[in-house]
């Protein structure tokens, strides 16, 4: 007899439970919208447009901000994009020289930006030794026109594909950066290889 008021009970608190997850369910969806739209919604369309092309080309990335999206390669490192708000914006803040990370302690990057100054669309890198192929990231019609190494380390751009050569490449001092490198023959750059020599170019 009470073994029957038990099975009974219990069934219906089952029955109760299974009536109220579909409901618990479709709040948590509702709550728990993905990142990436979270950061879509904060963001301008231009750095959705670009961003969203970025990760056409490279599948493999997933969004970190409004205005960032973030690689793992095959070595280890971390590729990211930054996007400014608009076509011909910048991504640094004020009294900066320019905007590629320098932590204390922590990673530091090589950064190549689209336009002079430190401005346009920023990608930044961690690797060192392999080559990496910037339109991979920026699209074909990525040109570098000023660059920051804050990494310590030499990096170079190469406009070649065979990597057997430096040919007509531009090195990257390590901890120095350059506003505007438009009148050197590697601006129209396909190629960023960060070396893991440190002696100076």
């Amino acid at each position: 007899m009470h073994l029957s008021r038990l099975t009974m009970a219990i069934g219906a608190g089952v029955l109760a439970l299974a009536t109220a997850m579909p409901a618990m369910a479709a709040s948590a969806a509702t709550t728990a919208a993905p990142a990436s739209a979270k950061f879509a919604a904060r963001a301008t369309s231009y750095q959705n447009a670009a961003l969203k092309t970025a990760l056409k080309r490279m599948p493999e990335g997933r969004r970190i901000s409004p205005s960032q999206v973030e690689w793992h390669t095959a070595h280890g490192g971390l590729v990211v994009m930054t996007v400014p708000a608009k076509a011909g914006g910048s991504t640094l803040s004020p009294a900066v020289a320019d905007s590629c990370p320098a932590p204390i302690i922590g990673t530091r990057w090589s950064c190549v930006y689209n336009l002079t100054n430190f401005a346009g669309t920023r990608l930044q890198f961690t690797d060192a030794g392999p080559y990496q192929d910037l339109h991979a990231y920026g699209g074909t019609s990525w040109e570098t026109f000023s660059w920051s190494n804050t990494r310590g380390q030499r990096a170079w751009l190469n406009q070649f594909a065979n990597h057997q050569a430096s040919g007509n490449s531009f090195c990257m001092t390590g901890n120095a950066h350059g506003s505007n490198i438009t009148g050197n023959a590697s601006v129209t750059d396909r190629w960023i290889y960060l070396s893991s020599n440190y002696d100076p170019c």
